[in-house]
């Protein structure tokens, strides 16, 4: 019987939704990957590699990624890779500074580059691209009790846009300190780092909320039966003079208490 009501309310969704804003997956659960790395990490470069691959090879539908850049301030004022919420993320997820890390769905996590017969420059690529996949197809395959529906449009100007979302119930959630967190993320960003990466790509760079919410970095959410919903539309300031590259939006639902993110979504400013 609970198979039938969530195929029907992912129907309905699918209906709903279908030619306007972007949805998540109804069949699987997005990957979303949080990376803390530094512009003078040498290992770094291999986590950076592997979430380029993935992403262009595997698509938004399956993985996400956002770059949290800390002690990395020699960049400053512009691009200005690293900021304070970066720093106090890690500080969240971990206690020590191993960089790189990489968290999977929030509850999972991969330091540093994996040991291998091959410590080739190649090799190390090859391998970290290979453990990432592998957490990628962990989560894939987990059924999503979550679905997010999002859309992005410019308002006015250049600077305002306006945000409309609806978070949905597809199964029971146990979880009592659900929050959408959503990030703002800019890539092709040109900056010529230590560990000599030009690129930067999926990088941090603020939170966004609703300007009523002061306390918590997203929107607290109470969703516990199917079919329960949250719906927000919003506007944002976007700081163009800082960001100029290519800007995408990462939603997520998160469980504050235990770290684990139940669905994600990436949607493009203008979708």
């Amino acid at each position: 019987m609970k198979k039938k009501l969530i195929l029907t309310f992912l129907i309905l969704s699918i209906v709903m939704f279908s030619n306007s804003g972007c949805m998540s997956p109804s069949g699987s659960t997005v990957t979303v990957t949080e990376l803390f790395t530094a512009v003078w990490c040498i290992g770094c470069i291999f986590s950076h590699s592997a979430i380029d691959e993935i992403y262009n090879e595997y698509g938004r539908d399956k993985f996400v990624a956002i770059e949290y850049y800390v002690d990395s301030t020699t960049d400053l004022p512009y691009p200005r890779l690293a900021c304070k919420e970066s720093k106090d993320r890690m500080k969240w997820y971990m206690s020590d500074k191993g960089l790189p890390t990489a968290f999977f769905n929030g509850s999972d996590y991969l330091k540093g580059v994996p040991n291998m017969d091959d410590d080739s420059y190649e090799g190390k690529k090859a391998c970290m691209k290979e453990s990432y996949v592998g957490k990628m197809e962990q989560y894939n395959a987990i059924l999503p009790s979550i679905q997010i529906w999002a859309t992005c449009k410019q308002i006015d100007s250049a600077d305002n846009f306006t945000i409309s979302l609806s978070v949905k119930a597809l199964d029971e959630i146990s979880y009592s300190s659900l929050m959408l967190n959503i990030a703002l993320i800019e890539s092709n960003i040109e900056f010529n780092a230590i560990n000599g990466d030009k690129i930067h790509n999926h990088v941090f760079r603020e939170w966004i909320k609703p300007p009523e919410i002061k306390d918590t970095i997203g929107i607290p959410l109470t969703l516990t039966k199917i079919g329960d919903i949250y719906k927000a539309e919003f506007p944002f300031y976007l700081n163009t003079e800082l960001y100029k590259k290519d800007l995408s939006i990462i939603l997520f639902v998160q469980d504050m208490e235990t770290k684990s993110i139940l669905q994600g979504l990436e949607i493009k400013l203008q979708e």
